[in-house]
């Protein structure tokens, strides 16, 4: 595929206030019988205690730091994707419909979902393929995650905070660059090391020009590499917040690779910084 992105803008945000408007109650309601039928137990205690962050209130707080930095004219995206593992507070919200007339854009708009970390891989790929097949310039991607919802008894809390990410995609150079993605079917981790290995031999990266973010550690041990960061959380937004940190410092590393692999499916974003 040959495509063009550059990474113009990225910001994330911890939303650790409580958002004190009430709850719908028709949001019980919706849930009680939509998983009455399975014979499944739900607890509300998340959505009565948890913080009560909606996509939509979160988007506008991170859109709004984006427009602080950027300013309005320049902001103007062909493509809008909400990417994340898992859904809304409230499912009536159409949180795209409502970004689009908010900021009176026009973009091509929709949600990137159930597909747990792996929605923001395919997010990128969408964009890639919008860029490469169309006059499209600008993406807004927004990566979501918030834990006050109501859900099945889970042994423990996988998410328990509110985060987001916002990332501002064009095709006008910045220092920062996606050279490459890759979403495939895996048999073996065998696979997985031969594909990491073309990976680097084919940008000419080396072990200490490199930073990683990965929830499998022993896959970059065999291949020597040291800067790894190991995340264990479903969530798609765990990378995101190194990467983050790595796009706005000053580091001398060249390359970023976030990697994320299950039984499955092994999925890998890698940038470059100029």
């Amino acid at each position: 595929m040959n495509f063009k992105i550059y990474v113009q803008y990225i910001y994330s945000h911890v939303f650790k206030e409580r958002n004190n408007c009430p709850v719908d109650k028709g949001i019980f309601q919706f849930y009680d019988d939509l998983f009455r039928i399975y014979g499944t137990e739900i607890d509300f205690t998340p959505l009565l205690k948890g913080n009560n962050n909606s996509f939509i209130n979160m988007s506008d707080l991170l859109i709004s730091k984006l427009i602080k930095s950027k300013g309005t004219t320049y902001l103007n995206p062909d493509l809008l994707i909400i990417a994340y593992s898992t859904p809304d507070i409230n499912p009536a919200n159409s949180t795209t419909s409502y970004l689009n007339y908010r900021y009176k854009w026009t973009a091509q708009a929709f949600g990137v979902t159930n597909q747990g970390a792996f929605s923001p891989f395919t997010s990128f790929e969408i964009i890639a393929n919008y860029f490469s097949c169309s006059n499209f310039k600008q993406a807004l991607l927004i990566l979501l995650e918030q834990n006050t919802f109501p859900r099945m008894k889970l042994e423990e809390e996988i998410i328990n905070q509110d985060f987001g990410c916002i990332l501002l995609l064009t095709k006008d150079s910045s220092p920062i660059r996606l050279l490459h993605i890759q979403n495939e079917s895996i048999k073996t981790i065998r696979n997985s090391v031969i594909d990491i290995e073309f990976l680097l031999d084919k940008y000419s990266i080396s072990n200490e020009t490199i930073n990683v973010v990965t929830n499998n550690n022993e896959l970059f041990k065999r291949l020597g590499i040291q800067n790894v960061i190991l995340h264990n959380n479903f969530t798609c937004l765990t990378p995101f917040f190194e990467f983050c940190k790595y796009s706005n410092s000053n580091s001398s590393i060249k390359h970023f690779l976030i990697h994320f692999q299950d039984e499955s499916q092994s999925s890998v974003l890698l940038f470059e910084k100029s």
